[in-house]
């Protein structure tokens, strides 16, 4: 698309080739963007976060339970890729596109509301999982453990 636009419109546009989603239309569908889980599994940098579709409700609805989803984070929380294993993978991996080429965090995508039950929680769950785990560690994790021990002196 970028070339066509580049013609018709007379611009000089670059293709963003780290966000090119890849998609094998097999039942189900595996979609995936970004780095791989291969690519992030060598870098200790880089932490993978799967979910299940055995415990997404949609997937249990219409007997499909045998996907997953899986980000690839970053030490800061930004999802630099993941894949997509389930009916209509496809489709969930336009957002996790958009979130991989803007350089989302997993906090902001567990702060967003999203439709339920569907595939995409998948998607959703995993960054919830990585933003909770974020919760006990540095700065925020000390503040937490500071209010939780203030609270339960006052409340002596």
């Amino acid at each position: 698309s970028t070339v066509a636009i580049n013609a018709l419109l007379g611009l000089r546009r670059k293709a963003q080739l780290r966000t090119i989603p890849r998609v094998t239309f097999t039942d189900p569908e595996i979609g995936s963007v970004g780095i791989s889980v291969l690519e992030a599994a060598k870098d200790s940098a880089m932490k993978i976060r799967t979910v299940h579709h055995a415990h997404l409700d949609r997937a249990i609805a219409e007997g499909s339970t045998l996907g997953f989803t899986k980000l690839v984070v970053d030490g800061k929380g930004r999802i630099k890729g993941g894949v997509i294993v389930s009916p209509r993978a496809g489709e969930s991996l336009g957002e996790l596109c958009i979130l991989v080429d803007s350089g989302r965090t997993t906090s902001s995508v567990a702060g967003v509301m999203h439709a339920y039950p569907t595939f995409n929680d998948g998607l959703w769950n995993a960054a919830i999982e990585d933003a909770q785990s974020r919760l006990g560690k540095g700065f925020m994790g000390s503040a937490i453990r500071t209010i939780a021990r203030a609270r339960r002196i006052l409340s002596r």
